[in-house]
């Protein structure tokens, strides 16, 4: 299924290069977008299904007039169950009169071209071989080992993680981008923006705490994983059996189960001296001054930095508009 892009107009680029903050609100906009329509689609919400598939045929059908293309072109899997996508050029290039679509799969592949399953042939210059990739097993040929020789997440089922983010058995292991934390209604920087944040809260934790080593425990990962798998059953793309969100087995591996907003308010609450347990505790340091931790220095810099981007923002989107408003006058 692919959607029209959301692009902006040049007046509206215009206006927001004027007033910086207009950038935001774009942006919150999208992210709406996103986690009310896209993400409704793939939870079997009727109206958003129905209303992006209106979206869909009227974006294809503007480009594709021939209705045999068009029932080509036609996904066999429910709205939401794959990667939903945007594009301006894909139907048009697909209208051309000199673009063929074959998708009755390929016989053999000889000097002179491409024969069909059906045997008819296409003579071609050349070959453009999109492979796709690897998502299960997700540490696809690398092999990580933890405590006691433990192997992480061994063949294609075993990939998860507290929040995508740790597993037990592996102290101080972090990952960004891990397992069930992918997306496909926003973006993922969100998500792995959150992530880095959790990982420095962790380590000052640990830090603070004078310990060497943290590590999640294991029933709460597990409970964790159980309920991932359980909300997993309610969504769309879990109904496509050949899913590269999916494990052999079926199991959701990659994807993430809810909204963003659920995310980051749950990854924030994680209570880090009950869901984790710490080892080795350091040697007390005599005459040590007490430093502000690397997550308040973290918070401190961040809020400096918003508040100069917005004193910044505000001096150069003034003059602009003063400007342009003597300009109509004169």
């Amino acid at each position: 299924y692919i959607l029209p892009r959301l692009d902006l107009t040049p007046k509206l680029q215009k206006v927001m290069n004027t007033f910086t903050f207009t950038k935001w609100l774009y942006r919150l906009y999208l992210l709406n977008v996103g986690e009310v329509f896209l993400l409704g689609a793939i939870k079997g919400k009727r109206w958003a299904q129905k209303l992006l598939m209106a979206l869909w045929f009227q974006n294809m059908k503007q480009h594709i007039q021939d209705e045999s293309l068009q029932e080509e072109l036609n996904p066999t899997f429910s709205i939401g169950a794959n990667r939903i996508l945007f594009s301006d050029t894909f139907y048009p290039a697909l209208g051309k009169s000199n673009v063929h679509i074959i998708s009755k799969g390929i016989k053999e592949i000889d000097t002179n071209g491409i024969v069909s399953l059906n045997e008819s042939r296409t003579e071609v210059d050349d070959i453009v071989y999109a492979t796709g990739f690897i998502t299960n097993p997700f540490l696809y040929d690398m092999i990580v080992t933890g405590r006691s020789g433990k192997v992480l997440w061994e063949g294609d089922q075993g990939s998860h993680g507290y929040f995508g983010v740790n597993t037990h058995g592996f102290p101080n292991l972090f990952f960004l981008y891990g397992p069930n934390t992918n997306v496909g209604h926003t973006s993922i920087l969100l998500f792995v923006e959150e992530q880095a944040d959790f990982v420095i809260r962790t380590m000052s934790h640990l830090d603070d705490n004078g310990f060497q080593a943290i590590e999640v425990k294991k029933q709460i990962e597990d409970a964790f994983g159980s309920e991932i798998n359980k909300r997993s059953e309610h969504l769309a793309f879990t109904s496509v059996k050949d899913s590269w969100y999916l494990s052999s087995n079926g199991c959701n591996t990659n994807n993430w189960v809810g909204s963003f907003k659920e995310y980051k308010c749950r990854l924030k609450r994680v209570d880090l001296a009950v869901d984790f347990d710490m080892h080795g505790k350091k040697p007390l340091r005599r005459n040590s001054k007490k430093m502000p931790s690397q997550a308040e220095k973290h918070w401190i810099l961040s809020l400096c930095f918003r508040f100069l981007q917005s004193v910044i923002s505000i001096i150069f989107s003034a003059p602009k508009a003063i400007i342009t408003k003597r300009e109509k006058f004169d």
